[in-house]
């Protein structure tokens, strides 16, 4: 363990011990310690209990099979936008912290100013609903499935929502007076917000921006200094942080995650952030190039949706060119579901389909798992589209592993499904 993470753990657990004797559930556990996730909420517990630091009376009130969970978040199930799919990296606000972040858009802005949501889909999709009293929304959205959701709502006006990727693609010229950014919590993508929200807003811009809390993994601190170093580059100047006051609902793949790894009973809206603000300062055009991004589960994925499950594949321009014989979901992970959510799991650079309930696996020939997949879905015969898709070779090489995957899907998209009703328990 290195000397960042011992103080981290150091500090976590006087955090604990010191607000536990005061807690009545787990819940109120979590709340104390705004970020730390709730599996490492437990080990402090355990590890608490055992040096005899609190009582066992305490440890067993609260121990997190003491309480049922709450229900799925509302924007979970807002049939106008996708459920969240893990590999966008979507939560979402909860309403009173989306309502909190409007009412600061307005308070800084004029009728006929721009405010720029990036990556915040369903906080732009509030603001249109709400109507911004003559502000003008635009929003930068990656997924592609987003975006087609979102440009299909009433009242959102033509190119006001652009599908972008930051790390890539060129950014259109809005002079926002106000920019809302939820990166990805890793400093890479932080830098590369930042960097897009810098070129976006005109001086004087109001740049709010969404941040891991102190509990949520060692070296937050460190990792706060240099994205604020990095700012000053953009020519934005940090001029506030608010912590813990931005509350998150927990997105049906964290909450199979969390059941995966034993914890049924976490709140919904346990996630909390910090709010960073900056200022604009600098005149012309902010000099650092972009930042560079690379993923493990960088690729090609394609999607497949069926009753709001997501199912993705990832496949290359070999697989797609060669004849596929072995469509076979093949398991990764103990369950299949991930029991992380951290881009850093390195199980996550090995996975070729993902669902939106967390569950990834390798395929040999995603390309061809994809057409089965299409197929079910469509309640179409899965050989004779195959035969349509690949030619007679593929069926005749690889009959069996077609039905076998065939049984696999099925399987998947109602277990998905339940998973989708239950808010991520699966069963």
């Amino acid at each position: 363990m290195s000397a960042e993470e011992h103080a981290y753990q150091a500090t976590i657990s006087a955090m604990v011990a010191h607000h536990a004797p005061h807690c009545a559930t787990f819940s109120d556990v979590l709340r104390s310690v705004p970020g730390l996730y709730p599996t490492e909420v437990v080990k402090v517990l355990e590890s608490l209990a055992a040096r005899q630091l609190i009582d066992s009376v305490t440890f067993r009130r609260l121990r997190p099979t003491a309480f049922a969970g709450g229900a799925p978040g509302a924007d979970q199930n807002d049939s106008s936008l996708p459920i969240p799919h893990p590999l966008d990296y979507d939560w979402r606000f909860e309403e009173d912290t989306a309502q909190e972040l409007l009412q600061r858009c307005l308070r800084a802005t004029q009728p006929g100013d721009v405010v720029a949501f990036l990556g915040t889909p369903s906080l732009f999709q509030r603001a249109i609903r709400s109507s911004q009293d003559g502000r003008t929304c635009y929003l930068l959205e990656r997924s592609e499935e987003t975006v087609s959701a979102l440009r299909a709502m009433e009242h959102v006006q033509a190119g006001h929502v652009v599908q972008c990727d930051l790390a890539r693609d060129d950014l259109p010229v809005l002079k926002a007076k106000v920019v809302v950014a939820d990166p990805p919590w890793y400093t890479s993508d932080t830098r590369l917000f930042l960097w897009a929200a810098a070129r976006l807003s005109r001086p004087g811009a109001e740049i709010l921006l969404a941040q891991p809390s102190i509990g949520t993994r060692p070296g937050v601190l460190a990792e706060r200094e240099s994205i604020q170093r990095w700012a000053r580059d953009c020519g934005l100047k940090p001029h506030g942080i608010t912590t813990g006051n931005l509350g998150y609902t927990s997105p049906p793949f964290e909450r199979s995650a969390l059941v995966a790894g034993g914890l049924e009973g976490v709140p919904d809206g346990w996630r909390r952030g910090d709010l960073m603000e900056f200022r604009r300062t600098r005149q012309d055009t902010p000099s650092p190039s972009r930042p560079d991004i690379t993923r493990q589960e960088s690729g090609t994925w394609a999607e497949v949706t069926h009753h709001g499950t997501r199912i993705r594949f990832k496949y290359d321009a070999e697989d797609s060119r060669t004849t596929p014989t072995d469509p076979r979901l093949l398991s990764l992970v103990e369950g299949d579901v991930l029991r992380t959510v951290s881009l850093r799991d390195p199980v996550r650079a090995k996975a070729s389909v993902w669902t939106s309930g967390n569950r990834i696996f390798s395929c040999r020939s995603p390309h061809l798992l994809k057409v089965i997949t299409e197929a079910v879905t469509r309640s179409a015969d899965v050989e004779a589209t195959v035969i349509a898709r690949f030619g007679p070779d593929a069926h005749r090489t690889g009959l069996t592993h077609i039905r076998t995957a065939e049984r696999q899907v099925r399987e998947l998209l109602a277990l998905e499904s339940r998973t989708l009703m239950s808010g991520g328990r699966a069963g």
